[in-house]
């Protein structure tokens, strides 16, 4: 199974063969293996479908569902899913009943925060608060409280506000050739570094490019002088499908 970087810097793995039990044993003993949240989840699910079928039915599948090529993302999750009667689809937030997978993200995040690791979650649908008006309760893989969604939204908008770290200012200089939206977003990654430069000044910009050039990697996290302008920030966030049986 093979690494791959898409434009919008996410990671995809891809197989093509017969043996997709094979190829997901070596993908998980591989030294060093790099997972986003989506790829956790849909790596989980298909594992547990593994477990369900057996290597034998699997690879069955990949055959004669897929082609013998799999990527690991929600669509072919998708076709695999169906063969047991699940599915990954869209549903409003007053349809989500307990134990539904939920993925939500931040309104352009991927544009300005390119490098942020909490610009979108998945979560679990842990039913109803009967101390919050019963409103619906998730929890995340991270290390988080129990939280409604208007909690979440409140907590990826503030951290939508912070400055850019110098990843991510690196990151947005390096896309900003691009002029493709990405799905999702509002802007692309040309007009997000227009607004950056336009907020903060092109001297201020390029002073911090240079300075971070000049500094070991350590400091790379290290949050910048460059502001968030208020254009790009969104009161909002993409629910973008559940796992529903």
């Amino acid at each position: 199974m093979r690494q791959r970087i898409e434009e919008d810097g996410s990671i995809a793995y891809i197989y093509e063969g017969k043996d997709l039990s094979g190829a997901l044993n070596k993908l998980i003993a591989h030294d060093p293996f790099v997972l986003d949240c989506t790829l956790f989840v849909n790596l989980c699910m298909t594992l547990s479908l593994r477990d369900e079928l057996g290597d034998e039915r699997l690879n069955e599948l990949l055959s004669s569902k897929l082609g013998g090529k799999f990527s690991l993302d929600a669509s072919d999750v998708n076709k695999l899913l169906e063969e047991i009667g699940l599915k990954i689809a869209v549903k409003s937030v007053n349809q989500m009943n307990k134990g539904d997978i939920l993925y939500i993200e931040a309104v352009n995040a991927r544009v300005f925060h390119p490098t942020a690791t909490m610009n979108s979650h998945n979560l679990v649908c842990i039913g109803k608060n009967p101390a919050a008006d019963h409103q619906l309760m998730f929890q995340g893989f991270e290390r988080m409280e129990p939280s409604t969604l208007a909690d979440l939204k409140e907590f990826i908008v503030t951290l939508a506000k912070c400055n850019l770290t110098y990843a991510d200012l690196l990151t947005m200089h390096s896309n900003s050739k691009f002029d493709d939206v990405l799905e999702g977003e509002e802007f692309s990654c040309k007009q997000a570094w227009e607004e950056i430069v336009n907020k903060n000044g092109r001297e201020v910009v390029s002073n911090e490019l240079d300075f971070i050039k000049d500094r070991d990697m350590r400091g790379i996290y290290d949050d910048s002088r460059i502001e968030m302008p208020d254009v790009l920030i969104f009161p909002d966030m993409n629910v973008v499908g559940v796992m529903e049986i």
